[in-house]
């Protein structure tokens, strides 16, 4: 699908390779912070406060720095998002693999939330500068690459037999995102 992206749309990308490397490191620190919070949250929680806190971020942000306003069908399905959210995270699923830290979760998911809302921001101003699919494919792709480096030194002892049928199948079942990606900017 990247290939259908016309010429000028790299081109702008090029231009912009600062912001989108700031875009992919602010992405890194997010995983971190999330898988941290993985140790601490039910899934249901995790997933509320991500979608919750990245969600009103983005909104205070193009409310703030671009004065972005929301019709009602905006406001609507912003609250049906939340609300969905807060669905979610009702219930006791998986917990049970996980001695729950409320605060301290919390705090990591608010933090990951924050900085999603900061991408959210970025992602956007991008994406109207080149095109929505490439900058959707740039950031799904640099925010993998950047923790190669960390996987390479996890694994400097030994891949394993099993690595490649791994990665493949992972690489198969995430590649949805990028379209997906393109489609929410």
């Amino acid at each position: 699908l990247v290939f259908w992206v016309p010429a000028a749309g790299w081109g702008e990308l090029a231009q912009r390779w600062p912001k989108l490397l700031l875009m992919v490191a602010l992405t890194a620190a997010a995983n971190l912070l999330q898988n941290h919070a993985a140790r601490l949250l039910p899934s249901g929680l995790r997933a509320s406060c991500m979608i919750t806190g990245t969600s009103v971020g983005a909104l205070l942000f193009g409310w703030l720095l671009f004065r972005e306003r929301l019709s009602w069908l905006q406001v609507l399905l912003a609250v049906v998002l939340v609300a969905s959210a807060v669905v979610a995270a009702l219930g006791t699923h998986a917990a049970h693999e996980i001695k729950p830290d409320i605060r301290r979760g919390g705090i990591f998911m608010a933090a990951m939330a924050g900085l999603m809302a900061v991408i959210a921001v970025l992602l956007r101003d991008l994406a109207n500068a080149s095109s929505r699919l490439l900058m959707a494919w740039a950031w799904e792709f640099g925010s993998g690459l950047i923790l190669l480096g960390p996987l390479l030194w996890m694994y400097r002892r030994g891949w394993g037999a099993d690595l490649g049928t791994r990665v493949w199948r992972i690489a198969l079942a995430s590649s949805p995102t990028v379209v997906g990606s393109g489609a929410n900017v």
